[in-house]
Order: C-alpha cells, then structure tokens, then sequence
C-alpha cells in the first residue's frame, strides 16, 4: 500500500521553524501517523480516502480543486502543527540498541520537561484551531 502524505517536504520546512538540517525521514512517519490518527478523524473516513487515493493516483499531487483547496489551505496547516507536536518526542530522544537518548552538542542542550511539554502544548492548541477551521469549512461547503 502506497502512502499518501498530504503535503511534501518543501512545505514541511518553508512553513515550519525547523531547521532545513533535520533529517525529513525522521518525520515521515510521525506525519503519516498523524494524518491517520488526527486528520483522517477530522475529514471522515469516506473523504480522507478519496484524497488519498487520488494522491496515490496522480503520483502525489491532487488534481480535483475541491480536493486542492480543502488540503491546501486548510489540512496542511492544521496537520503541520499535529506533525510538529508529535515530532517534539521523536526529535528529543533517540532509540539506539542499547537505551534511549538525547543527544547533546558542544553548542547546544537540549531542553527540559517543562520546556519541552510548553511547546506540545503549544502546538497542540494550533493543530486544534486549525481543526476547528476545517470543521466550519467543511459544513458550509457540503458539496
């Protein structure tokens, strides 16, 4: 089965704070997790598959306007904020074959408990604001 990720990479860093740096395959699977556990519920089953397939379809790019507008402006900043919400944890600690870590640099540390959960919690209440934006878009444009 193909995956069909709602937006690519150039959107991920254009649109984000995060720097160009970071590895993208790092957050190919936190997107895809969100997308299935947040906006999959947000669209509805019948819609969230009819967009995905028609990425599939069209080798990863939409083509029915319907569809571009609803992802476009209104899923990819919603599911951005999801994607960098849930990819704090994966971005903080690392698994390796002997523990889990967080790596450390000579110019930086990484961040505390409480930093750390301000800015989840941070994203989070944008993920769900722009949630709310595709709710009100979708009830008036039933269609």
């Amino acid at each position: 089965m193909a995956r069909a990720l709602f937006f690519q990479e150039d959107y991920f860093f254009k649109s984000s704070a995060v720097d160009e740096n970071t590895d993208y395959d790092l957050i190919q699977p936190v997107m895809w997790d969100c997308q299935e556990l947040y906006i999959q519920d947000i669209l509805g089953s019948p819609l969230y598959n009819a967009i995905k397939d028609e990425i599939v379809t069209n080798g990863g790019t939409l083509t029915t306007a319907k569809y571009v507008t609803l992802v476009d402006d209104y899923v990819a900043p919603c599911l951005l904020n999801y994607v960098l919400m849930d990819s704090q944890v994966t971005m903080l600690y690392k698994m390796r074959n002997k523990s889990v870590l967080t790596d450390r640099s000579d110019y930086s540390d990484p961040i505390d408990f409480n930093e750390h959960k301000y800015i989840v919690d941070n994203y989070r209440i944008k993920a769900e604001q722009y949630a709310e934006k595709i709710e009100r878009y979708l009830c008036a444009n039933q269609s």
